[in-house]
């Protein structure tokens, strides 16, 4: 038994969240030793930030002081600023140009009192150009610098480094980036030389059906012209006319298949089942409520709400949700008890199937409109809208 208190002094050097507990060495009566670990606390260090200390926006008469008459004006002078006294602007970095063109946007939120700002990642950027895409996590985005610059990874750490210097001395402004180490472009050649590490339907079966809906859309973009399609597109009319013939596209890969139960092979299951000779064995297999004298819609429910539903939302292959034979063929067994021969208690569990797949059928229909939507949407604003990168026609590219 500990006798006092016992103080550790643990020098921390950096801010962070941290965990803690305590381990000691214990001795049983026999001798032996066994190495126990107490329950773990955490404990969170707060960030010193210093950024040079601005003087007051209200005057004398408290009146406001606009910047032009020295209101929050840099002084010299670092003060610490506390976590709660930061005021952050989020920034995208691509949209503020070449960091040579970067003073008007710090000057700006100088002006609007914000003494952080939040950057997305600085990273290279992959091919979508996208700032949470990253090709290099070891460089910054050739676009912060200038078309014509060579310079190495290193020089572009340091002019980074100088500018955000400047922002913090000049203009007050301390910073804050996203780390996204798991957001890789498909360009990456880190990717390329480690695929195992991206999803794909090897490692992350429920993305099979993504797959093909993905394929889908690069081969509707690329025959689209062919087919008579608009691809410059001008209006909203040509963006409807693209989506009515995607839709027709997506609705004959039958993906609702991945959502539903195989009634034609429940019903057979459950024939095979009562047929073997086993069938008395079959009653103990369901162990859920009472189901005699439900409807098929409670029954329904009952199986739903058991867990005896099987890939329930895995989407790994076609047809993979079940419910096994065996269990299956013991409910319709206690539900139907005026029925006795196989086919007819497996037609009785075809019925609560095809209830089941009623919602099945429903979030597939919902899965499959939330998916155009956002591709008409992804298209207006490419293709079409003023504020848009405007790419200009469709092709297989």
């Amino acid at each position: 038994m500990f006798s006092k208190p016992i103080q550790i002094d643990l020098p921390i050097s950096h801010a962070g969240a941290f965990v803690y507990w305590i381990e000691y060495d214990a001795h049983s009566a026999t001798g032996a030793s066994e190495r126990i670990k107490g329950k773990e606390g955490y404990f969170n260090v707060d960030p010193i930030l210093k950024v040079k200390q601005r003087a007051p926006i209200l005057g004398s008469d408290l009146t406001i002081l606009s910047p032009k008459a020295g209101g929050g004006a840099i002084q010299s002078e670092y003060v610490n600023v506390p976590l709660d006294g930061l005021a952050i602007l989020t920034v995208v970095s691509k949209w503020m140009g070449t960091l040579d063109e970067w003073a008007p946007h710090l000057l700006q939120a100088k002006e609007r009192g914000y003494n952080m700002l939040h950057y997305t990642p600085l990273q290279q950027r992959g091919e979508s150009k996208s700032p949470y895409s990253i090709a290099d996590f070891m460089a910054f985005d050739d676009a912060l610098f200038a078309a014509d610059w060579k310079g190495s990874k290193e020089d572009g750490v340091k002019r980074v480094r100088d500018i955000l210097t400047v922002a913090r001395d000049e203009y007050g402004l301390l910073s804050l980036t996203d780390v996204v180490l798991n957001h890789t472009a498909n360009n990456s050649p880190w990717l390329r030389e480690h695929p195992e590490a991206g999803f794909s339907p090897f490692n992350t079966p429920h993305l099979t059906p993504a797959l093909e809906l993905d394929t889908a859309i690069m081969d509707f973009s690329a025959n689209a012209a062919g087919k008579g399609l608009p691809t410059s597109i001008k209006s909203i009319a040509d963006i409807d006319i693209l989506i009515e013939a995607l839709k027709e596209d997506v609705n004959a890969l039958n993906l609702w298949q991945y959502y539903i139960f195989d009634t034609i092979r429940e019903k057979s299951g459950v024939s095979a089942a009562l047929s073997s000779p086993n069938r008395s064995a079959l009653a103990s297999a369901w162990d859920g409520p009472e189901p005699a004298n439900k409807t098929v819609v409670e029954l329904a429910e009952i199986v739903r709400s058991s867990g005896k539903i099987q890939n329930l939302g895995a989407f790994a292959k076609r047809f993979c949700v079940y419910v096994d034979p065996s269990v299956a063929a013991a409910l319709v067994s206690a539900a139907f008890v005026h029925l006795t021969e196989p086919d007819a208690l497996a037609e009785a569990w075809g019925k609560v199937v095809d209830v089941l797949n009623v919602d099945l059928y429903k979030e597939w229909k919902e899965d499959t409109k939330v998916a155009l939507d956002n591709i008409k949407n992804r298209l207006k604003y490419t293709r079409l809208d003023e504020n848009g990168p405007r790419l200009g026609p469709i092709t297989a590219e």
